[in-house]
């Protein structure tokens, strides 16, 4: 029950039917990349892929980290495989528990306007998530926050790299110094065990 005076809005309930996993481009946050090499053992090399801006879905690069290489820009987002999200299986994600923070969050979006913060849900007509019941609007605040948060991490870690690397840096360079920043270490592999990716 929300406190008297909070406002409310519906609860969006997945429907598990991993749509946003084929139509959407996941953009990946420094956060998310540590969480999924924590859990995983992977190599971000492995399910990281650097989209050119050019090929990325979004043509609004406003909020995301440019990375700079020597033979492009890109952004940081998810492997595909078959058209697909490299953790969809077939049934659901393999990455579930531990998910990137855009897939939480999705399909609410987040507008900033005159200094208010508007909450709105982003519905495509494939995206057949249904609303439950009313919920406080400041848990959707709260993930639009840490959103912020992790955005301006990652920024801060990718502006390092441009700096270091002076936009001459090699694809097989940035991922190993982003692997030295989300902590990867070669017996993670072995310790975390099998990933189905």
């Amino acid at each position: 029950m929300a406190k008297q005076g909070v406002p409310l809005m519906r609860e969006r309930i997945c429907a598990g039917e991993g749509n946003c996993c084929k139509n959407l481009y996941l953009v990946l946050q420094l956060a998310d990349i540590r969480r999924i090499c924590r859990h995983t053992g992977l190599h971000p090399r492995k399910f990281v892929r650097l989209f050119a801006l050019g090929e990325f879905e979004e043509e609004d690069h406003e909020e995301d980290a440019v990375v700079q290489l020597k033979s492009r820009q890109c952004i940081m987002g998810t492997r595909r495989r078959r058209g697909w999200c490299l953790f969809f299986n077939g049934h659901g994600c393999d990455v579930y528990p531990f998910k990137p923070l855009h897939c939480d969050i999705y399909p609410v979006d987040y507008q900033y306007v005159g200094g208010r913060t508007l909450i709105k849900h982003h519905r495509e007509k494939w995206c057949h998530a249904r609303f439950g019941g009313l919920i406080p609007v400041t848990k959707y605040l709260e993930l639009g926050e840490r959103c912020d948060r992790e955005q301006a991490r990652t920024q801060r870690f990718v502006d390092r790299w441009n700096r270091l690397s002076g936009g001459r840096g090699t694809a097989a360079e940035f991922f190993d110094y982003l692997a030295q920043e989300v902590g990867w270490r070669s017996e993670d592999r072995r310790r975390a065990g099998n990933c189905d990716v």
